[in-house]
């Protein structure tokens, strides 16, 4: 069993293949065991070598091209628009679902993590102060607990999420990625609109995990990209 945890009981029923075009950049994360072990890991490819439709490539370049242009790339961003009104439903989800804090499958918002059966090791984000915490959702895959997590936070640079999840094989593009986050393989982006909101997001791979820091904002402001960064080192080193 999957499911993204954004407070909202989503499962995917197909296949254990995530595939997300994660900001505006593509990054492929298999969940369940890779059938070629060759695939496991980490695959860093330009473009062109993806095996990708070729719309797809050519959004990539024009988003690459906006982003050295304007700093960003325009366009609707549904998380943008779900982080910047989780606040307005938060309390309510959290407290009309507690009933089914039993039910290791919910994937509704919860007060603490503590409330959700979790696969690995999880002590809290000791960056982030405890008042500033909206909520807490399972992530990815259920086998022995959820293999993932995703927690719903308040800061000075916008209303954010970090997310975490175990994969067995990772594909990102040569041309976005970069080593931001205490040397880790990490790709960095801006997509939105100053209207709905700006979403800015980094992500970043270690140790057969997928970590996902973004933060959602209705202006676009150059240096609230450094600030997210900064927390993504302070938040990986604990």
């Amino acid at each position: 069993m999957m499911a993204g945890g954004t407070g909202i009981n989503r499962r995917l029923t197909m296949k254990k293949l995530i595939t997300s075009i994660l900001f505006c950049l593509p990054i492929f994360a298999i969940a369940s065991e890779p059938s070629n072990s060759n695939d496991k890991g980490l695959k860093i490819l330009p473009m062109n070598q993806m095996n990708l439709p070729q719309p797809i490539k050519d959004n990539f370049y024009s988003n690459q091209h906006d982003i050295a242009r304007r700093g960003y790339t325009v366009s609707n961003n549904q998380t943008a628009e779900f982080l910047l009104t989780i606040n307005n439903h938060a309390a309510q989800e959290i407290q009309q679902y507690k009933s089914l804090t039993d039910n290791p499958y919910d994937t509704h918002l919860k007060s603490n993590y503590s409330e959700i059966k979790l696969s690995f090791p999880f002590s809290g984000l000791k960056d982030i102060d405890h008042k500033d915490i909206i909520g807490y959702a399972a992530l990815g895959s259920y086998g022995n607990g959820w293999d993932g997590l995703r927690i719903f936070f308040n800061s000075n640079i916008g209303v954010c999420s970090y997310s975490r999840m175990s994969v067995q094989a990772m594909y990102m593009t040569e041309e976005s990625t970069e080593y931001l986050v205490n040397k880790n393989p990490t790709e960095k982006s801006i997509d939105g609109n100053e209207k709905t909101g700006l979403l800015y997001s980094v992500s970043w791979y270690k140790d057969s995990t997928l970590y996902i820091l973004e933060c959602a904002n209705y202006k676009f402001d150059p240096k609230i990209m450094p600030s997210l960064i900064d927390l993504a080192n302070k938040i990986d080193r604990n």
